[in-house]
């Protein structure tokens, strides 16, 4: 009988141990998912490079027959710049408030059935493209079944997975019962909140990568994982951190809301750790994990405005940042945004993309009462 008991307390210990063990790991293994080492950019010997065009050269988007398109009429350097004496934003959950929802969009008689088209490469010319010694397999498909395909450098890469920049890449899925397009990532912003419950926005990512997205060539990122957004928005005197995320090596440009170069940056190709989360990934050498590639932080945005990170090798590669003084300030998407406590009182909204342009860049918005809804459609000339 006492050996029985002995058996059963034994076996009892032995139970709790693996039990506790197992937990171990799995906190261990969302540790290492989370936790990735972010590489640092280092010095690139013999990279191959181009030196820096001038910003006025970096700056000339093409239009569809090749000719420089007209420039954003929007000032950059004063958009988001508010026009009130005291523009200290304080952090008040205390303050009423309402919320303000809103629609982007382009009207049309008939759905404009738009689709992106690939990267036209006599037009948007590659610096220095590379070449590898031997062609190399990229998964081209995911589903339902992994496909290759063998490619010779970044002629092919780009061609087989970047889109010819056009305004209407940001526009979405067409609304049959209202007629129109919504359009993506325009910002609204509200001026003239001196307080309120919003936290302004800081510490933001972002990536120059390929995407299977209508790509402008960057990506927005929150947390480990990259979205799809080509836009940020930040908080005055705050910093982002810009990943190269594409297989080839390149040099990024910072630019002020001006057009002033700030700093420029070299960053090698991107380099998956096999042993991590992002070689697992289902559509390998296309959707990289952030912490993966090399790493820069830019310089701190030190004014309201239209700041940009362009790329010198490949000209379409623009990432946007949109600096405001406070954190009530919004990107547009396919479905209505919402914009929660909004304080109660008159504010002039602001409204600005990086291609399109509003048929009403300013417009009045009053928040009553507290728990007001403000509905606003916010429409775009056609390009």
């Amino acid at each position: 009988m006492i050996k029985k008991q002995y058996l059963c307390l034994i076996f009892i210990f032995c139970n709790v141990c693996f039990l506790c063990s197992c937990s171990g790991e799995k906190e261990t293994v969302l540790k290492d998912e989370v936790n990735v080492e972010i590489k640092k950019a280092e010095t690139l010997e013999d990279d191959g490079l181009p030196k820096v065009s001038t910003t006025k050269e970096q700056a000339e988007l093409a239009s569809k027959d090749g000719k420089p398109a007209p420039v954003q009429k929007f000032d950059d350097a004063k958009v988001g710049e508010d026009t009130g004496e005291d523009d200290t934003y304080m952090v008040d959950p205390t303050v009423p408030s309402g919320t303000i929802r809103f629609k982007c969009v382009i009207k049309s008689a008939k759905n404009l059935n738009w689709k992106p088209k690939p990267i036209n490469l006599n037009k948007w010319k590659i610096k220095n493209p590379f070449v590898y010694a031997k062609p190399v397999s990229f998964v081209v498909r995911s589903r339902p079944s992994r496909v290759y395909e063998k490619m010779a450098g970044e002629k092919a890469y780009y061609k087989k997975f970047a889109y010819d920049p056009h305004p209407l890449n940001w526009i979405g899925k067409w609304d049959n019962k209202n007629k129109w397009h919504p359009v993506q990532e325009a910002v609204i912003i509200v001026h003239g909140v001196k307080a309120g419950a919003r936290v302004p926005v800081e510490g933001g990512v972002m990536a120059a990568e390929i995407s299977f997205s209508r790509s402008s060539g960057f990506a927005m990122a929150m947390g480990y994982h990259r979205h799809l957004e080509r836009v940020l928005i930040q908080a005055e005197k705050t910093k982002v951190t810009l990943h190269n995320n594409d297989y080839f090596a390149d040099e990024f440009i910072f630019n002020d809301p001006k057009g002033k170069e700030m700093t420029r940056a070299k960053l090698g190709k991107y380099q998956p750790d096999k042993k991590s989360p992002a070689f697992k990934n289902q559509i390998a050498h296309t959707e990289q994990h952030m912490p993966h590639g090399e790493s820069t932080d830019s310089p701190a945005f030190e004014t309201p405005g239209i700041y940009t990170i362009r790329s010198n090798r490949y000209k379409w590669k623009i990432g946007y940042i949109v600096v405001v003084k406070n954190p009530y300030a919004m990107r547009s998407g396919e479905q209505t945004s919402v914009m929660s406590q909004v304080p109660t009182g008159k504010y002039r909204i602001e409204v600005w993309h990086p291609t399109l342009k509003p048929k009403k860049r300013f417009r009045e918005v009053t928040i009553k009462e507290p728990e007001d809804i403000e509905k606003i459609l916010i429409e775009f000339e056609m390009p």
